[in-house]
């Protein structure tokens, strides 16, 4: 079977997007956002429906629906996640609450777009092809690469250059002192959670082309979180981890088997999860990660040779399960 290396290159991108605003949650809230993927689903039916009842061109109605999710994101904090927050509950009820929230998300979509897949419209500007490093590509192709792109060039200089985005970086970094030295962590949180709203909005009107407009695009979030784990949690690691994740994931559809898709990317968030990167917050300090032996040796009381065998045990297990499973899928 053949790839399309326009719509690899499409999806690589966009699932950097998704991820960036899983690391960004992660690193300055010790949150994982289980409603990314519905956001990133949200973002898409706004630009349908922008799309669909104005006469906005699309670089247009991808900004203004990039900031309604944003928007969206914030009250979501506001609303529901800050009250839990504040009574110091547990982080786990905080994550519960985001996949309560994903499922809302879900079915309030259905009942106002309805549970039929929908085909996203072609606007004028994105008719017609060019021909890019002697391949032949469509503009609409150019405009979702060219709008990924500059969306994580856009954030790399908000976090590099303007003083909310220092203010977000030394919060993630140590957020006690830099509460000390002015920086609200409630302002860092709400900041947040709209700039990863704005990016799973993003992802979610330059992905929906390729694909019908459906609930089930909410899925592209937890494989967008196994990229942010292949990049370590790190703003530049994800922008290298999720494009990673995409071609492994594309090149295994298309060279093994379209049911190894999504093997791939639960697999990959297992592997990186449980044998690389056990994530640890230090008191008082920033997230660090213990990596290998020692990592699985922490987590399971275990001295330096069991936690080797305990690996090598696991990795085997896994590579096992990751082929069988999509041919018992199958059948």
């Amino acid at each position: 079977m053949g790839i399309d290396l326009h719509i690899v290159t499409q999806q690589v991108v966009v699932y950097a997007l998704i991820a960036l605003g899983f690391t960004m949650m992660l690193r300055a809230t010790e949150l994982v956002n289980f409603a990314q993927g519905e956001l990133v689903m949200s973002g898409a039916f706004i630009g349908y429906t922008l799309l669909v009842v104005t006469p906005l061109p699309y670089l247009a109605v991808f900004i203004v629906a990039s900031i309604l999710t944003g928007i969206l994101g914030m009250l979501i904090e506001r609303v529901a996640l800050r009250p839990i927050r504040m009574r110091q509950s547990p982080l786990l009820n905080l994550i519960i609450a985001t996949i309560g929230i994903g499922i809302c998300l879900r079915l309030v979509s259905q009942l106002i777009w309805g549970a039929a897949p929908l085909r996203y419209p072609v606007s004028v500007g994105q008719v017609g092809h060019l021909v890019v490093a002697g391949l032949p590509m469509s503009i609409q192709h150019i405009w979702i690469i060219a709008l990924a792109v500059l969306s994580m060039l856009g954030l790399h200089y908000f976090f590099e250059r303007t003083l909310p985005g220092i203010a977000w970086r030394a919060s993630a970094y140590d957020s006690y002192t830099a509460e000390i030295l002015g920086v609200s962590f409630d302002r860092v949180v709400t900041m947040t959670f709209g700039i990863s709203s704005m990016l799973a909005g993003a992802a979610g009107v330059l992905i929906a082309p390729l694909f019908f407009v459906a609930q089930d695009l909410w899925l592209q979030g937890p494989r967008s979180f196994a990229g942010a784990a292949l990049g370590q949690f790190h703003i530049l690691g994800t922008m290298i981890g999720g494009p990673i994740l995409g071609l492994l994931e594309t090149f295994a559809a298309g060279y093994i088997s379209s049911a190894y898709k999504n093997g791939i990317a639960f697999g990959v968030t297992i592997i990186v999860l449980m044998l690389v990167a056990i994530p640890r917050m230090p008191r008082g300090g920033s997230l660090v990660f213990r990596y290998g032996r020692q990592s699985i040796a922490d987590l399971f009381e275990l001295n330096d040779k069991q936690a080797a065998r305990l690996r090598y045990a696991m990795s085997a297990a896994l590579g096992v399960l990751a082929f069988l499973l999509p041919l018992l899928l199958d059948t």
